[in-house]
């Protein structure tokens, strides 16, 4: 059974390993990103490995673990270059 329980501005999900998973709304990673949510909505149309979101209900939450690999990816190899 996956418990979900909410917050204010934030959303943890249970997962089968019983670790709580946490995700964020668009807003939520539009400030982390520092992009509009019409370039979150592109990037997830049409960027290949960006984190798809899930949905909740109504609502649209992004797995954080997921964003922050993605930044760690992005990162390290534009510090390559």
């Amino acid at each position: 059974m996956k418990v979900i329980s909410y917050a204010v501005g934030n959303c943890r999900r249970q997962s089968n390993r019983g670790t709580m998973e946490k995700y964020m709304s668009a807003d939520q990673v539009c400030d982390l990103l520092k992009i509009t949510k019409s370039t979150l909505w592109r990037w997830e149309r049409a960027v290949d490995d960006f984190p798809q979101p899930i949905k909740i209900g109504r609502t649209t939450r992004y797995p954080e673990n997921a964003l922050r690999a993605y930044l760690a990816t992005k990162t390290s190899k534009s510090a390559l270059r």
